[in-house]
């Protein structure tokens, strides 16, 4: 299942890569709309994924879905300052929702291709 911004819905694969413990996915499609990679430490045995096209975050898109995983999924909130860092190639580190007595720091990123 792809995850979908809360307030659209996109179409796009994903390919998620565990590498030294540290999830990175990055969201393939047409076009030349770079993507946003993330990553998270695999806090509490799950990690889970999350799609960001960067036209999104120039459509204004501030909340995204993690992936569901281990029954349950998280939302991370991105601020204007956040989008403007990511659009200037800047790495930003959010906070995600707390579920399951839990939460995750995800960095995010602009793939460049």
């Amino acid at each position: 299942m792809l995850f979908q911004p809360l307030h659209a819905i996109r179409s796009a694969t994903c390919l998620a890569l565990c590498i030294s413990g540290l999830l990175f996915s990055t969201c393939t499609g047409s076009g030349d709309d770079p993507r946003i990679q993330s990553s998270m430490t695999a806090e509490y045995a799950h990690r889970h994924v999350v799609a960001i096209r960067y036209r999104q975050l120039q459509s204004g898109l501030r909340t995204f879905l993690l992936e569901e995983n281990a029954g349950h999924n998280h939302i991370i909130e991105l601020t204007l300052e956040d989008a403007g860092l990511l659009e200037l190639g800047f790495p930003v580190i959010v906070e995600s929702s707390t579920n399951a007595l839990h939460s995750h720091q995800v960095m995010l990123q602009k793939f460049q291709l």
